[in-house]
């Protein structure tokens, strides 16, 4: 199947430091094979999550037929606002695209608020050919206004409790009761509070709006960070865009791997197979 090569190094972008886990080409290649041409897969974490943990498992099904790059930016050691700081990351997400995908057709898989970057890179970027977008949001709501408040401010007193309401806030029930925090890999760093505190103020409207790729929106049913609804909303707001719901919390890679990576792998091979507008049924529970 291809082995995972793992990159470091530090790009000249808005001084982040990127760090990148990647699958080769595909076996098609390696062999010498003619193939369709395929975009570079580029995955994009969740606030708090490394993302050569977090999609250890896309990697490997979606580096079966092309490449497939997890990027991690390393946190700006600068203190700003919270939409200053998105803005930094936003660049420096594109700039280190350009750095290792130059002049490539990109696909943007992005989680939370990866789903944020991807959606304001795809908002402007005219060589992503396809976009999923997992448990993103469009614009805050009062909900997770006071969300990131509360979860930023136990973060900032060094709360013990923080790392019991993190598993509450990011997985499901059911699997909670079954399997404890089996899979959860976030970290409670400051990426993680950083993050929070984007969830909270950033708004995505006018970048949805100017987004032409097909787009895949995918909302979590039993979600406590980002609501479902707050997903819907987004899928509403990009005109070339399908829904998909997956029955988990908002870990959805921890929890529902095989299913996301079914609905990922189909949407990135032919992006406008399924009408603008359709709802795309998932795996029974």
């Amino acid at each position: 199947m291809g082995r995972v090569d793992v990159r470091a190094w530090s790009l000249a972008v808005e001084g982040a430091t990127v760090r990148s886990t990647e699958t080769p080409s595909g076996p098609a290649e390696a062999e010498g094979e003619a193939r369709p041409a395929e975009p570079v897969v580029v995955l994009l974490p969740d606030a708090g999550m490394r993302a050569h943990e977090e999609f250890s498992f896309l990697l490997t099904v979606l580096g079966r037929r092309r490449r497939a790059i997890a990027l991690d930016v390393e946190p700006i050691e600068r203190a700003e606002e919270a939409v200053d700081a998105f803005a930094r990351l936003v660049r420096a997400t594109r700039g280190a695209i350009d750095a290792i995908a130059p002049a490539a057709p990109v696909a943007l898989v992005g989680h939370g608020l990866g789903a944020a970057v991807a959606t304001a890179i795809a908002a402007d970027e005219g060589r992503v050919v396809a976009l999923v977008l997992v448990a993103g949001w469009l614009a805050p709501s009062e909900r997770t206004r006071v969300l990131a408040r509360a979860w930023t401010t136990l973060h900032e007193e060094g709360s013990a409790a923080l790392a019991d309401l993190d598993a509450l806030l990011l997985l499901g029930a059911p699997h909670l009761e079954e399997r404890g925090r089996e899979g959860l890999s976030r970290t409670l760093d400051v990426r993680a509070r950083d993050g929070i505190a984007m969830l909270g103020c950033v708004d995505l409207r006018a970048a949805a709006d100017r987004v032409r790729a097909p787009a895949l929106v995918v909302g979590c049913a039993r979600d406590a960070i980002v609501p479902e609804a707050e997903s819907r909303a987004l899928f509403a707001a990009i005109a070339d865009s399908r829904y998909a719901r997956v029955d988990s919390g908002h870990a959805v890679l921890a929890e529902r791997p095989a299913e996301l990576g079914r609905l990922v792998e189909e949407f990135v091979r032919c992006p406008e197979g399924r009408r603008a507008g359709a709802v795309l049924e998932g795996m029974r529970p």
